[in-house]
């Protein structure tokens, strides 16, 4: 498992402008009030965040280390997706696997598991329409649990390619 507590984070931030890509690195800053109505930034020494163990879902995508998901433009890619269900959500019932904030043109059709499935076959979709071949980022898979909305899980990011 990865190391819990506080650690240190960069951001940056990428656009294509002009036909050309640009990054920036994000500066860090606290959100702050002053008399209950006007807000401010004010700088901050780094972005502090906190990782800790989640006791609910684990998603673990099965794809070789460093392997990237070829998705063919207008049609689908598989992968099996392992589920280690914790504690109390045993107890939970069905809960919905799907793509969290996809990018435009790729989806994945939801698929319904419980504690003892153990492993589902995930498909996403990439709409010819949409994706151009070469395009490529990063694809989230969330467990949710219906009867709240309350997503339980989430799995790595997945990186992918739109291939031929």
């Amino acid at each position: 498992g990865a190391a819990q507590g506080q650690v240190s984070t960069k951001v940056v931030g990428f656009a294509d402008i002009g036909g050309d890509r640009v990054a920036r690195e994000g500066v860090p800053a606290d959100d702050r009030m002053q008399a209950f109505l006007w807000r401010f930034l004010v700088p901050a020494q780094d972005w502090a965040v906190t990782v800790r163990q989640s006791d609910k879902v684990r998603l673990s995508p099965q794809l070789a280390a460093g392997d990237c998901l070829k998705i063919p433009a207008g049609d689908s890619a598989e992968f099996i997706m392992k589920l280690q269900v914790m504690g109390k959500v045993r107890q939970q019932g069905v809960m919905t696997l799907g793509l969290d904030d996809p990018p435009e043109g790729i989806s994945m059709q939801p698929v319904e598991a419980t504690a003892k499935t153990g492993q589902v076959k995930v498909s996403i979709d990439a709409d010819e329409e949409v994706v151009s071949v070469g395009d490529k980022g990063y694809l989230i898979v969330s467990g949710v649990f219906s009867p709240r909305n309350m997503i339980l899980g989430m799995s790595r990011a997945i990186p992918y390619e739109i291939v031929e």
